[in-house]
Formats: structure tokens, C-alpha cells, sequence
């Protein structure tokens, strides 16, 4: 399985309905295609981390979060798996609403995605 299908299939099995997030886990939560059509039907929310980074780069430079220059930024293959992830979810019709993300360069590359 390539790796970008394996964060995608992450991030649909991540999925939480927002209303349960102040309720205890359920019992049998959706699976496969099930998951697929509650996701479609919206009222999820989707979170992951940032995709692959430089490690060679450091942030304690950084005086800005809007200076890209200064921070750990995606290498190209986490900017090639931020682009998959979105394909995927476009492709399987998963609607999605606001997206928040941190200020940080890397994250909001990942979630522009």
C-alpha cells in the first residue's frame, strides 16, 4: 500500500463525530463502508499532523510565524502526501467545513493540501 493511501485510510479511520467528542467512545463506531457513507453524510471532524518535515531544519530561529525561512518546513514528499490526502478525501466526496490549523508554515501547507 503506498504510504500517501495509508495516511489517507489514517485520517478517515481518525474520524470523530463532533457531537461525541464530549460523549464516551461508542461501542461499535463505524468501520469500512459504513465509516465511508457517515462521513459523506458530514458531522465529522478529521484531525492528523503536519506531513513529513525537514528535520534538518529547526525552528529556534523563528521570530515569525509568517517568516517560512525560519521554520521546519515539509520536505517534498510531505508536501506530495498533503496533496494526496487531499485528492483522497475530494475523491471519496467527504465534505469538508472549516479548516483550522496552526500558524506554522508546515501546518498550514499540510492543511491547504
Amino acid at each position: 500500500m503506498p504510504r500517501w493511501l495509508f495516511l489517507a485510510t489514517l485520517v478517515l479511520a481518525l474520524g470523530a463525530p463532533a457531537a461525541a467528542l464530549a460523549q464516551p467512545a461508542a461501542a461499535n463506531p463505524p468501520r469500512g463502508p459504513a465509516l465511508l457513507a457517515a462521513l459523506r453524510a458530514g458531522g465529522y471532524i478529521l484531525y492528523f499532523r503536519h506531513a513529513d518535515t525537514d528535520h534538518s531544519q529547526n525552528d529556534q530561529r523563528m521570530t515569525s510565524v509568517e517568516d517560512c525561512t525560519t521554520q521546519r518546513n515539509l520536505t517534498d514528499r510531505g508536501r506530495d502526501h498533503s496533496r494526496a490526502i487531499g485528492l483522497v478525501i475530494r475523491a471519496l466526496g467527504i465534505p469538508i467545513g472549516a479548516v483550522l490549523a496552526s500558524p506554522l508554515c508546515r501546518t498550514v501547507e499540510t492543511a491547504r493540501g
